[in-house]
């Protein structure tokens, strides 16, 4: 019975991604819960253990393999990274905003590659417009959104994610 334990618990966590999402999510659930099975693994390695059953303790050579070969290299150093890539700054910067000046200097002052903001109105977008423009001389605004580049922009287009309920004329980028 332990070694059946040991050889479903080694599936799940090997197949994991076969498991249907439904019924309830089920999928999602395991998925959630994968680095646990390590814990699983070690009450049954205890329960193999104290029954003195060499069985399980093989049985048990199958999850303790995936679960090393999916999760161990978490657990060891890895190299150093090789520098960040992209680095993204996003903020909400609201209509009521009285310093939009102040604020775009702030978010310049991060040093990211790219700055996202929400909630523009247009008086502030020339405000914004004018104070990133040394820093980030690629720039796209949709709607309430701005996203400003030290990278050249290319292919944007407005994302329609206006909910039913809401009428015409509501854009958020």
């Amino acid at each position: 019975m332990l070694a059946g334990f040991a050889v479903v618990l080694g599936g799940v966590l090997g197949f994991h991604r076969l498991v249907p999402n439904w019924p309830g999510r089920l999928g999602s659930l395991i998925e959630s819960f994968l680095p646990w099975g390590g814990v699983l693994v070690v009450v049954l390695l205890v329960v193999a253990l104290v029954r003195r059953s060499a069985v399980a303790l093989v049985a048990l050579l199958l999850p303790v393999g995936v679960w090393v070969d999916t999760f161990g290299g978490l657990l060891v150093p890895g190299e150093e990274s090789g520098g960040r890539e992209l680095v993204v700054v996003q903020h909400n910067v609201s209509d009521e905003n009285r310093d939009p000046g102040g604020t775009a200097r702030a978010l310049a002052d991060s040093g990211a590659d790219l700055v996202a903001l929400e909630e523009l109105v247009d008086p502030q977008v020339t405000a914004y417009e004018k104070a990133l423009a040394a820093d980030y001389p690629h720039h796209v605004v949709r709607g309430t959104v701005g996203l400003w580049s030290k990278h050249p922009l290319s292919g944007e287009q407005v994302v329609d994610i206006k909910p039913r309920s809401v009428e015409e004329g509501w854009s958020r980028g």
